[in-house]
């Protein structure tokens, strides 16, 4: 059995039909990224269309998934939802050896390409460096460590209390 992430481009490389339409759910395991861990909570849903050109297949459309990150600024888990487009080019294994060196590129496999490794990269891609649960996260005290989305640490009450008398004797 072919996994879900496989397409048969048959008809597209026999010259059958110029285009092909591509709807699937494609799933994808946790991976880790930057030392942490990406827990993909939903299938990559890719909607989009294989088209036969010179040497190969081309592959265009969109994808999208939800994850689990941990906020760059608080540490605590939050839900992400991950969009972007895709344009990748899958090879012919005749001619493979004619393409150029500094080319990227998938490879056909008999009839069938495999979505699954281009969907998981264009996911690690688009997934946001120093990702954050909201714009306004306020992160940790970097004194005692709490999470001053939750609550006001006395660290911060005391700096404010200096930051105060010290204006005013200005």
């Amino acid at each position: 059995m072919k996994p879900k992430s496989f397409v048969n481009i048959g008809s597209l490389i026999r010259f059958e039909e110029q285009s092909l339409p591509i709807k699937l759910e494609v799933p994808i395991e946790s991976f880790n990224l930057g030392g942490e861990k990406v827990e993909v909570n939903s299938p990559v849903n890719f909607n989009g269309i294989a088209r036969r050109i010179s040497k190969g297949i081309q592959v265009e459309g969109k994808f999208s998934a939800e994850v689990f990150l941990n906020c760059a600024r608080c540490l605590e888990k939050f839900k992400l939802k991950v969009e972007g487009e895709v344009s990748e080019f899958f090879a012919l294994a005749d001619y493979q050896a004619q393409l150029p060196e500094d080319i990227d590129y998938y490879l056909i496999q008999a009839e069938n390409i495999d979505l699954g490794p281009m969907l998981k990269e264009q996911l690690v891609l688009a997934i946001p460096f120093k990702a954050l649960c909201s714009e306004s996260c306020l992160g940790l005290c970097p004194r005692c460590g709490k999470n001053l989305n939750k609550e006001v640490c006395s660290c911060q009450e005391s700096k404010l209390k200096v930051k105060s008398s010290t204006s005013k004797k200005k």
